[in-house]
């Protein structure tokens, strides 16, 4: 279905985990960067807050990346914006 709707697929599961065993970044990290390289951009691991920027600007539009199963944000971190 996501194929069908204009999603490609950025490489094999063997490379992206050969990228993931010889990095010290995690997997979420490894997509960021495959993403980002894929569009044209360098990427640069930063700790910019989700509330601040997104992890990718494409044509002025900011964008979160995440991988499986990767949470977005949660109560305790939603809560600690109120403050």
């Amino acid at each position: 279905m996501l194929m069908a709707h204009g999603c490609k697929v950025l490489c094999s599961t063997k490379f992206f985990e050969e990228q993931v065993a010889e990095s010290k970044y995690n997997r979420g990290e490894i997509a960021e960067k495959l993403v980002t390289e894929y569009v044209g951009q360098t990427w640069i691991k930063d700790n910019v807050p989700f509330t601040d920027a997104g992890d990718i600007e494409i044509n002025g539009i900011a964008y979160q990346i995440k991988y499986e199963k990767a949470t977005f944000t949660n109560e305790k971190s939603l809560a600690s914006l109120e403050k």
